[in-house]
């Protein structure tokens, strides 16, 4: 496969652990199934499973010592909201692909359901289930802890811009 050079390259010279990356393939195999999320908790674990962990690798590679606790922190809490914001931003994308990333439950609250959604991709009812995503993205935000490591910066800045999304609201 063509990750595969420079995945090793990573590995090798800049010395990620190997379970990292295989922890975070796993994870991401969750983008094969056609099922969609069971519930909030669920997809907050994706997030947390697949861009958390990434986050997580990202800061290896920008130095960030293993055990400052703080600034792993509030990355993983950044790529969690990320991740959700993401979601939530390319729901009409999704649905015009036949595809409904969306937490079955909060989807069943409002009386719908992914092939209702496909169906019917205005349907006013999707609206408090995108809400839902995204208070959940403010959620993880707000539980992060202040870092001003400066070797986190590019990631730390996503932080703010993710928070920024989320106050102007998702259309």
């Amino acid at each position: 496969h063509q990750v595969v050079g420079p995945l090793a390259v990573v590995l090798r010279e800049y010395g990620v652990e190997r379970s990292k990356i295989d922890a975070l393939i796993d994870a991401r195999e969750q983008d094969l199934d056609a099922s969609p999320f069971g519930d909030l908790d669920s997809i907050v674990a994706y997030a947390r499973a697949t861009n958390a962990r990434l986050h997580d690798v990202l800061a290896d590679l920008l130095g960030v010592e293993p055990d400052d606790g703080v600034t792993r922190d509030a990355l993983s809490a950044g790529a969690i909201a990320w991740a959700l914001t993401g979601i939530a931003r390319a729901v009409p994308v999704a649905i015009g692909d036949g595809t409904v990333a969306l937490p079955q439950a909060l989807l069943e609250e409002e009386g719908l359901s992914a092939r209702k959604i496909i169906d019917r991709p205005t349907d006013d009812r999707l609206k408090p289930v995108i809400r839902r995503l995204v208070d959940a993205a403010g959620k993880a935000l707000a539980g992060a802890p202040e870092s001003r490591d400066a070797r986190a910066a590019p990631l730390l800045a996503l932080n703010r811009r993710v928070s920024q999304i989320n106050k102007q609201g998702i259309q």
